[in-house]
């Protein structure tokens, strides 16, 4: 918010500033302790331990909802977890190689987290822009 006016940004807009690409992912998961605190120790290490970091930032809430499985609908409490990537440049097919390699890392640690435990987990993908001064 700059001189008390605030700017709403989607993928389309322009304005001053640099327009960054970035990535939204969301994992979803039901909300249980032992997922929580294993997920957010990996977060965390991941975001301040590496020289490159794995995630830009992330943020986690819980929503509550429903959704339907193969087996059952389920009600249910559930953790979002909200984490913000940079996205490679185009055209560099090695970065973004190693982007979905991180994206996929992240999937296998959720699957490894509530060990296999679960029908379903969802990580959804969400393109935006981020505007800098």
């Amino acid at each position: 918010m700059a001189n008390g006016e605030l700017r709403i940004l989607d993928s389309e807009s322009s304005g001053p500033g640099e327009m960054d690409q970035i990535e939204i992912v969301e994992a979803y998961l039901p909300a249980r302790v032992e997922y929580l605190a294993n997920l957010y120790e990996w977060l965390r290490e991941h975001l301040y331990s590496h020289p490159k970091p794995l995630v830009h930032g992330f943020s986690i809430y819980e929503v509550n909802g429903a959704f339907r499985g193969t087996k059952d609908v389920y009600q249910e409490r559930t953790t979002v977890v909200r984490i913000v990537f940079d996205l490679p440049r185009d055209g560099d097919d090695a970065e973004s190689r190693a982007y979905e390699a991180r994206l996929r890392e992240i999937f296998d640690t959720m699957i490894r987290i509530t060990e296999k435990h679960e029908e379903e987990l969802w990580l959804i993908r969400i393109p935006a822009r981020r505007e800098t001064a």
